[in-house]
């Protein structure tokens, strides 16, 4: 993206801000001109070092042997000419195929829904007002969340929390699934709210459902990304006007989120006019900086001044490291893939034969494709990477739709794209419970006497992630639970020691500090030493008065 189409991005969103941008035209002007199309390529790679060229290219998370799919953007071809690549055009115009899906209108009817189903794509209201919804339907199970960090354009943003007796704080493993953290990836969110409906409308009459509404916390982000979600959703809902006041400078196609030059809001319109954007999926700490990142602010995958400078990395941080988030799966389009770490380098992960099984198993179950995310291209700083190398999280990105379906097809494909995935999902959020995978904490508070205390428990940890110079990012895991009125606990953790490291090793050893207390009691501290698959019992843990 260069400089003068960021003015005129600018300008035109200025204008259309304050509602005066027919004002502002000159003299006998009717609009302003026209944009090139934005059109959607594959590239051809001459050998597999060669999209480490493509950095400053707005690539798509598809590929195919020889290819990578990459939207192209005024002024684009040219540059790539110059460095040499070919490519093919699969889609000429793409503002053009979404005016013809909205035209065609949304979807049809079907004989059996699917969990959640609509007749076209949610809009930013329509994703708080139905998990509102679900929340209050199915409030034994079901409670909405709203993370503790407004967007830059001042929004909340929402999730749900789901499982039997929710409110209770009782130490089990939780399943973690998020969507749109790219504006443009609109299934993203709707496969992520989906999964709720499923969960919490098939409870009574699924047994696999029943059985992770019991044993396992879910917790799920449709929309982690909302200023850019509203920015690309909004520019296509009816009446779609013609450029400058409509798909003003391929508005539907934006990727990142909603950081400025400056950063300004106006208070008229919500949305800041100079925005240029960081990449959410690039801001992650661990080995940020590094290849398929960029620190260049118009770059469709600027990675942002530091690790975590975007309230929207910061609130999926939180949530990962004040839970045991024994799995995870972070949602995008499109190209039919299951990412595992990692994503910068060849070496496989620590767990590698733990994360390709799980992965070979739930290709087995939608027909995607499994492979490492360096496999795609070089990314770093991203979600299921910083995830697993910070707690150990089972993690994994999932590219949705077919290589026809592209960023955001037609809602009526969205249903079957659903129950294509929906036993993936499953898949993982039973791993997520499965203690073969992770750690467990027993015990029992009790006083001096031997009768049960209704303790408060935490385990706690600093670390360190490193980034790509060297250097590391502080961060502490800290997840709190309960135990019960007999004073047990079971308490479900990741593995004490992180695969903080790509070369192979497991790196060091590390402990978590496991604290019990109770109002009265002198709280008791134990280091604990932990590893999958295995528990660790504290038996009978004596508390003494304060």
């Amino acid at each position: 993206m260069g400089t003068s189409r960021l003015i005129r991005r600018s300008l035109c969103g200025l204008f259309m801000a304050l509602g005066v941008a027919g004002a502002l035209l000159p003299a006998g002007a009717t609009a302003l001109p026209a944009p090139d199309a934005l059109r959607l390529v594959a590239i051809r790679l001459p050998s597999s070092a060669s999209v480490r060229l493509l950095g400053g290219f707005d690539l798509a998370e598809a590929a195919r042997p020889g290819e990578v799919d990459a939207v192209l953007h005024p002024g684009d071809a040219g540059r790539l000419r110059a460095l040499g690549f070919r490519w093919r055009t699969l889609v000429s115009d793409l503002e053009a195929l979404d005016r013809a899906s909205l035209a065609a209108g949304a979807g049809g009817s079907r004989a059996a829904a699917a969990p959640g189903e609509r007749a076209d794509y949610r809009r930013l209201p329509d994703y708080e007002s139905d998990l509102r919804a679900l929340a209050d339907a199915y409030s034994d199970k079901a409670r909405l969340i709203e993370l503790p960090e407004p967007t830059l354009e001042g929004r909340a943003v929402y999730g749900i929390e789901i499982a039997a007796g929710v409110d209770r704080e009782d130490g089990r493993p939780v399943f973690y699934m998020d969507g749109v953290h790219h504006a443009r990836e609109w299934p993203a969110g709707e496969l992520t709210i989906m999964f709720a409906y499923d969960l919490l409308e098939r409870y009574g009459t699924d047994t696999d459902v029943k059985a992770i509404v019991d044993h396992v916390r879910t917790i799920l982000v449709p929309v982690v990304n909302p200023d850019g979600f509203d920015t690309s959703r909004e520019s296509l809902v009816p009446p779609v006007l013609p450029y400058p006041f409509g798909l003003v400078d391929f508005q539907g196609y934006w990727r990142k989120n909603r950081r400025g030059v400056v950063d300004v809001v106006l208070p008229v319109a919500g949305k800041n006019p100079i925005a240029h954007g960081v990449d959410p999926n690039r801001n992650y700490a661990f080995r940020w900086g590094g290849d398929g990142s960029s620190d260049f602010q118009l770059s469709e995958i600027a990675r942002g001044s530091a690790p975590f400078s975007e309230p929207e990395s910061r609130n999926v941080r939180g949530i990962v490291l004040s839970h045991a988030v024994t799995a995870m799966i972070t949602n995008h389009t499109y190209g039919n893939l299951i990412l595992r770490p990692w994503g910068h380098t060849w070496r496989p992960a620590p767990d590698e034969g733990l994360l390709k099984s799980l992965g070979d198993e739930m290709v087995l179950l939608n027909g995607y494709t499994s492979q490492p995310g360096i496999a795609l291209y070089p990314t770093t700083g991203t979600t299921e990477d910083w995830a697993y190398a910070a707690t150990g999280s089972i993690a994994y990105t999932l590219e949705h739709g077919d290589d026809d379906q592209f960023f955001h097809p037609p809602y009526r494909e969205i249903p079957s794209m659903y129950e294509r995935t929906r036993r993936a999902f499953m898949l993982l959020a039973k791993a997520a419970a499965d203690p073969q995978w992770h750690g467990r904490l027993e015990g029992r508070a009790v006083d001096g006497d031997g009768e049960p205390v209704e303790a408060d428990l935490r385990v706690t940890k600093w670390i360190g992630t490193p980034v790509w110079s060297g250097d590391s990012v502080a961060e502490k895991i800290d997840i709190g639970a309960r135990a019960g009125t007999d004073g047990r606990f079971s308490v479900h953790v990741n593995p004490s020691s992180r695969p903080i490291t790509d070369l192979g090793d497991p790196g060091e050893v590390e402990s978590y500090v496991f604290t019990v207390s109770a109002p009265g009691f002198a709280p008791r501290a134990f280091p604990v030493i932990i590893d999958r698959g295995e528990t660790v019992s504290l038996g009978d843990v004596v508390l003494q008065p304060a």
